[in-house]
Protein backbone atom coordinates (compact mmCIF):
# COMPACT_ATOMS: atom_id res chain seq x y z
CA UNK A 1 0.00 0.00 0.00
CA UNK A 2 2.94 2.43 0.51
CA UNK A 3 4.33 1.74 -2.81
CA UNK A 4 0.85 2.61 -4.47
CA UNK A 5 0.55 5.94 -2.63
CA UNK A 6 4.10 7.17 -3.65
CA UNK A 7 3.36 6.13 -7.03
CA UNK A 8 0.40 7.92 -7.03
CA UNK A 9 2.62 11.23 -5.38
CA UNK A 10 5.13 11.23 -7.71
CA UNK A 11 2.43 10.80 -10.98
CA UNK A 12 0.87 14.03 -9.25
CA UNK A 13 3.85 16.14 -8.49
CA UNK A 14 4.80 15.44 -12.62
CA UNK A 15 2.17 16.15 -13.75
CA UNK A 16 1.27 19.37 -11.78
CA UNK A 17 4.74 20.52 -12.23
CA UNK A 18 3.87 20.20 -16.25
CA UNK A 19 1.16 22.00 -16.41
CA UNK A 20 2.47 24.74 -14.13
CA UNK A 21 5.33 25.09 -16.27
CA UNK A 22 2.97 25.08 -19.48
CA UNK A 23 0.91 27.91 -17.81
CA UNK A 24 3.05 30.10 -16.11
CA UNK A 25 4.98 31.31 -19.24
CA UNK A 26 1.27 32.03 -21.09
CA UNK A 27 -0.44 33.74 -17.94
CA UNK A 28 2.97 35.83 -17.74
CA UNK A 29 2.91 37.02 -21.43
CA UNK A 30 -1.20 37.41 -21.37
CA UNK A 31 -1.53 39.56 -18.10
CA UNK A 32 2.22 39.66 -16.53
CA UNK A 33 3.47 40.16 -12.88
CA UNK A 34 -0.49 40.33 -11.83
CA UNK A 35 -0.17 36.46 -12.97
CA UNK A 36 1.52 36.07 -9.60
CA UNK A 37 -1.41 37.48 -7.56
CA UNK A 38 -3.38 34.27 -9.44
CA UNK A 39 -0.57 31.77 -8.08
CA UNK A 40 -0.70 33.79 -4.43
CA UNK A 41 -4.74 33.51 -4.73
CA UNK A 42 -4.42 29.78 -5.48
CA UNK A 43 -1.78 29.26 -2.86
CA UNK A 44 -3.94 31.08 0.03
CA UNK A 45 -6.90 29.23 -0.96
CA UNK A 46 -5.56 25.93 -0.36
CA UNK A 47 -4.19 26.61 3.29
CA UNK A 48 -7.46 25.92 5.40
CA UNK A 49 -8.14 22.78 3.02
CA UNK A 50 -4.79 21.65 4.05
CA UNK A 51 -5.22 22.78 7.65
CA UNK A 52 -8.59 20.98 8.11
CA UNK A 53 -8.60 18.19 5.92
CA UNK A 54 -4.87 16.28 6.03
CA UNK A 55 -4.16 15.25 9.35
CA UNK A 56 -0.72 14.78 10.85
CA UNK A 57 0.45 11.18 11.02
CA UNK A 58 4.50 11.65 11.48
CA UNK A 59 4.25 10.35 14.94
CA UNK A 60 1.23 7.68 14.28
CA UNK A 61 2.06 4.26 13.29
CA UNK A 62 0.76 2.96 9.77
CA UNK A 63 -0.67 0.01 12.03
CA UNK A 64 -3.26 2.57 13.06
CA UNK A 65 -4.59 3.52 9.40
CA UNK A 66 -4.13 -0.52 8.09
CA UNK A 67 -5.04 -2.31 11.22
CA UNK A 68 -5.53 -5.65 9.03
CA UNK A 69 -2.00 -5.77 8.43
CA UNK A 70 -0.74 -6.71 11.97
CA UNK A 71 -1.39 -10.28 11.49
CA UNK A 72 0.78 -10.08 7.96
CA UNK A 73 3.58 -7.77 9.19
CA UNK A 74 3.80 -10.32 12.80
CA UNK A 75 4.51 -13.10 10.96
CA UNK A 76 7.59 -12.06 8.86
Amino acid sequence: MRNKGAAVATATNWITNFVIAGITPIGIENIGWKFWIVWTVFNAAFLPVIYFFYPETGALSLLLFFPEQILTLSLF
